[in-house]
């Protein structure tokens, strides 16, 4: 239950349209703390792109905590690999 209502904590505080990638990333996100805090084992959370944005026009860019997709729209770079 903690670890659900943290994840929905963190959905909750970016307030926006529906994301599948965003909110499976918070998801993974908050699992591998959660992970990482009740059992011996070490789990990373690699950043991830997301190369969905510019088809997305509901995106909410600057709130997004995969930043990678503003960081390369701000530079003009246009193709986002993952």
């Amino acid at each position: 239950m903690r670890f659900t209502s943290a994840a929905l904590s963190d959905l909750g505080e970016i307030n926006g349209p529906r994301c599948c990638k965003r909110d499976a990333m918070i998801a993974f996100k908050n699992g591998i703390k959660y992970v990482n805090e009740h059992y011996d084992v070490k789990l990373i959370y690699e950043e991830q792109e997301c190369e969905f944005y510019s088809q997305n026009q509901q995106c909410i860019r600057e709130k997004v905590p995969i930043l990678s997709c503003i960081i390369n729209e701000r530079s003009g770079m246009n193709d986002v690999r993952v």
